[in-house]
């Protein structure tokens, strides 16, 4: 029978000893990771705030969506850089907050500092409020003229513009809106001239982002004139060498 010899048996049972104990403190540290992981509290920002656009007096509200937060609280810039707490506004310390659009405001930066339940703080990102553009109309539509059957355009061009509204008068005073011909509802629109158009005033209202709306100028259809010839060729006489 072979004898193991003792240095040999200590240097397994060491050797043994410290796999035993390296099992040990992996369980060890599983197991605090494990509560780590249980009592982790940060807070985590699932819906960031948007950019907020308005007409100046009227209520905009400006949101976050979180986890994890115990305290909100909302900063605004004039320059981007530097942040002021608010704390006179609707919901200055909530998720969400409402606040009065004033010329002042236009163009200010806002931010949520939101707190977690660990302590730790993050912040969301940067937005902007900006107020809705009055229509602005940069070229007027022009008198048409075509022959009966053609098809002839008109055509506006606008800034700060929501919807566009083509109308038409037979006498110049009252207005109807267009819904069948092709653009009517667009800057430019087409139609077929017919002789029940013709002398037929058009124009379009504009309607802007703040809501209100502006109209072009009035412009006119008219019939292309046929050629009239005034005055018609003669015979004309003359001897052979001419």
């Amino acid at each position: 029978m072979i004898e193991i010899n003792e240095g040999i048996k200590n240097i397994c049972f060491n050797k043994l000893r410290i796999v035993v104990i390296l099992c040990v403190c992996c369980m060890g540290l599983l197991s605090r990771s494990y509560v780590s992981a249980d009592n982790l509290s940060n807070v985590q920002i699932l819906i960031q705030p948007q950019d907020v656009s308005g007409k100046l007096g009227e209520q905009l509200t400006l949101s976050v969506k979180t986890e994890g937060a115990i305290a909100y609280q909302w900063q605004y810039s004039t320059d981007g850089k530097n942040y002021n707490a608010w704390s006179w506004v609707d919901g200055y310390d909530k998720a969400s907050m409402k606040f009065e659009l004033t010329e002042g405001r236009v163009g200010m930066k806002f931010r949520c500092k939101i707190t977690g339940e660990d302590g730790n703080t993050v912040y969301t990102n940067t937005v902007t409020a900006s107020k809705k553009q009055v229509a602005r109309i940069t070229a007027q539509p022009k008198d048409i003229k075509g022959g009966i059957g053609e098809k002839v355009t008109l055509d506006v061009q606008a800034d700060g513009v929501t919807s566009y509204q083509w109308q038409y008068s037979t006498d110049g005073k009252n207005f109807y809106a267009w819904s069948w011909a092709a653009g009517y509802d667009k800057a430019r629109m087409q139609f077929e001239l017919t002789e029940g158009r013709v002398g037929m005033k058009f124009r379009c209202k504009i309607t802007g982002e703040d809501g209100n709306a502006v109209y072009t100028n009035v412009v006119t259809a008219e019939k292309k004139n046929d050629i009239i010839i005034k005055n018609q060729p003669q015979d004309v006489k003359g001897g052979i060498d001419n």
